[in-house]
Parts: C-alpha cells; structure tokens; sequence
C-alpha cells in the first residue's frame, strides 16, 4: 500500500513538476507576445517626419514609405495618423490586380496606389504600372517616390493628363489640397487657388499596348468622363480592361453631361459595377447616377472580382 501510494505520489509531483514548467513556458510566450504588441502598436502609431520644403515622409502599415506635402488638410493628416490611405480600397486592391498585368494609375498623384500595386505585382512577374500625373509639384514626389520604395514592379511616370483630345489645359490646384488637382476648374469658394499648364493627350498615346492592361484606375476629379471618352475605342477593344474609378457626381457636375455619358458607356460595353466600401457589393450600372460618393470597380469578366 505503501509503495502505491509512494508511486502516486511521484506521478502526481512529476505532474506538477511538468504543470510549472509548462506555465513558466507560457508565461515567457505571454512576455513575448505582449513586447510584439508593443512594438506593433508603435509601429501603427503615428508616424511622421518633416524634410523640409512643405514635405512629410510617413511609413504605412504595409512598410512603403512616401513624401506627401505637409500643408495638404486631407491626404497628409490620414496617410501620417492612419499609416494608410483609403483603407478600404487599399485592403482589396491585392484581389484586383491580376499577375502579370499592367496596371495604369490614372491620377496617380504622389504615387500611394500606383506602388502599392508595383508591390504587388512584385519585380519578376513582367507587368509594369504607369503612373500618369499632370500636376508638375506632385509629380516630383511621385518620382522621389519611386525612388524610395524598391522591390516592385517597374513603375513607368508620365507627367501628363489624360482627355479626349491631344492639346494643352490648366490644372487648378487649391493650396490646402495640394495633392489634388482640376482640370475642370477651381473648387467653389477655394481660397489659394494656382493654374498649371499641362499638356494633354489620349491614353492611346501614352499607354501603346491595350493587351497588357489589366487594371485601370481613375481618380482626376470629376474628368473621369474626359478620360474614357479619349480612351472608349482602347477600352472596347480589350474586353479584359478592369476598371477602379472614383464615383463623386458632385464633382462630375462640372463637365456637363458626364455621368450620364458614363453609366451608359458602362451600360453599352457590358461593365458590371461592384462598390469597394460596400465590400465590393454588386450594384446595377444603371443606377449609378444616384449612387452617392464612392470607388467603384468595373468588370466584363465572369467571376470576378474574386471572393
């Protein structure tokens, strides 16, 4: 009886024994952990710092880094405070670019989603981004920001807008929203406004090969119409041509007649439209003049965008 009770002893100290020795692994784990929490935490804060010359340099949660301009009041406060810029978007732009495809950023500003999808796509897979910017400020920090982030796709800049025709215009650009720009005119009641000469072309002039394009992206301010009556005939051509555009009829008042023209291009090539802040909820083309601020993505291809 002795020596049973002496065995059940041993087991259950032996048991203990295993108990505190598992415990104090956990508790090492438990350390670890909460000093990566506290790392990450400092690495999703804030992050900003001045270069100087009304320019930032902030870092994203996804470690790309970019010069924005310190005395823009939208773009520079999220990019710098939320370490990214429009987060829905950007959380659905991997599912939309497709591997080795080109992708052509129309509007790209300082350059946030063109590198993004450079990143994406990734150095070895043969697709390239064209980057087409108008604005002569931000298209110099489009470029110092190509330069910065490596490790991507090649990313192909053009300092140009995109229009129906082959001519020149002027870009207005309000001072508190520098990364922005209009080829439309000036904002109403915007204080600080300058004018830009800028050269304009079709897309069949700057992008050559419609074949290659998988994605476009078009964020010009309300002159979306502008773009797409220049680009229809390459549009229609390639029926793989996807399309991400930001929606604001507000903005599209100034060109008269655009949102009309574009739901029913949409409508006559056979684009579905999916909203991205909805999670890329479906919604009929024809009810796109009602359709309040926000990005829609653009398909002909059955299955997409994926699930």
């Amino acid at each position: 009886m002795t020596d049973t009770a002496d065995g059940a002893a041993d087991k259950m100290s032996d048991a203990i024994a295993r108990i505190e020795k598992g415990m104090a692994e956990i508790g090492k784990r438990l350390d670890g952990l909460q000093r990566e929490i506290a790392r990450l935490q400092k690495l999703v804060g804030p992050f900003g710092v001045y270069m100087g010359d009304d320019v930032v340099l902030t870092q994203m949660v996804s470690g790309l880094r970019f010069l924005v301009p310190a005395s823009d009041t939208v773009m520079a406060p999220k990019m710098i405070g939320n370490r990214v810029w429009e987060p829905s978007l950007s959380a659905v732009l991997p599912r939309l670019v497709r591997p080795g495809r080109d992708v052509v950023d129309i509007g790209a500003n300082i350059g946030y989603f063109a590198v993004n999808a450079a990143m994406i796509l990734g150095r070895d897979g043969g697709a390239v981004v064209h980057a087409i910017e108008p604005n002569p400020r931000i298209h110099a920090l489009l470029l110092k920001n190509i330069s910065i982030n490596w490790s991507l796709a090649r990313i192909i800049p053009h300092q140009v807008a995109l229009g129906e025709a082959e001519g020149d215009m002027l870009l207005h650009v309000t001072g508190q929203l520098a990364s922005n720009g209009s080829l439309l005119g000036p904002a109403s009641g915007a204080a600080g406004t300058e004018t830009f000469p800028v050269a304009v072309k079709p897309l069949a002039q700057v992008v050559r090969d419609p074949g290659r394009i998988g994605l476009m992206k078009i964020d010009v301010e309300g002159a979306e119409a502008m773009v797409l009556r220049g680009a229809a005939e390459m549009v229609r051509a390639a029926p793989d041509i996807e399309i991400i555009m930001e929606w604001d009829t507000d903005a599209q008042r100034d060109d008269p007649g655009a949102t009309a023209f574009l739901a029913r291009f949409f409508a006559e090539t056979g684009f579905s439209a999916f909203v991205i802040e909805n999670g890329l909820a479906p919604t009929p083309v024809t009810d796109l003049p009602q359709l309040g601020y926000c990005n829609l993505f653009l398909t002909r291809l059955p299955g997409r965008p994926p699930g």
